[in-house]
């Protein structure tokens, strides 16, 4: 038996916002719940073991975390991914189209010029270029090795109406002396951006 004092009864979390009197809700999992006394503590006990619905790992003892997509709960560290606002179980990551298209994490970067194309031509099959930080190399327009320090340099290409897009996004039209990238969405000129990448 556990006795808990003013602790979410899904996550165990002790930071609770009470949204009515005697009614809090969860800042870790969302979930909304209520004590019949405030000043009175609840004694629990789980009868149950809680299991991550994917991998089958044990998340017993608060270890669990809730998805803000489909509200499951109990998913493992491994089974859950985390984006600036919210936590994302694998299903509702590649449902929301969110998920790095080499290993299935959360896309922290996308190419806007392949969204708008999707949207323009309303095709939820049209595959927007997306990617996680470790597989950002499907961004790169080419590699160099820097000649003094050996180290490896990326040419990224960012549209000023667009924001930076992947090199499927781009096309190369002839100008009068020479001739120059442009992003496919909007026909913008873009600007080539050279990074560091090792």
């Amino acid at each position: 038996m556990s006795e808990r004092s003013k602790s979410c009864p899904n996550c165990l979390s002790t930071i609770l916002i009470e949204t009515k009197p005697h009614e809090f809700q969860c800042r870790s999992c969302g979930n909304q719940f209520s004590f019949n006394k405030p000043t009175e503590s609840i004694t629990t006990e789980d009868v149950r073991g809680r299991y991550c619905p994917f991998c089958g790992t044990s998340t017993t003892g608060g270890l669990g975390h809730k998805c803000t997509g489909c509200n499951r709960v109990d998913f493992c560290n491994n089974c859950v991914h985390r984006s600036p606002t919210k936590l994302y179980c694998n299903d509702c990551l590649k449902k929301e189209k969110r998920n790095c298209l080499d290993c299935g994490t959360y896309a922290e970067y996308y190419c806007q010029s392949c969204e708008n194309i999707s949207k323009q031509i309303q095709n939820e099959n049209f595959q927007v270029i997306r990617s996680c930080k470790a597989h950002q190399n499907v961004f790169y327009q080419h590699t160099e090795v820097d000649r003094n320090s050996n180290r490896l340099i990326a040419t990224f290409c960012n549209c000023p109406n667009c924001g930076g897009i992947c090199p499927n996004c781009t096309m190369r039209e002839s100008g009068f002396l020479k001739s120059k990238l442009v992003c496919k969405f909007c026909k913008a000129n873009l600007r080539e951006v050279k990074r560091w990448v090792d």
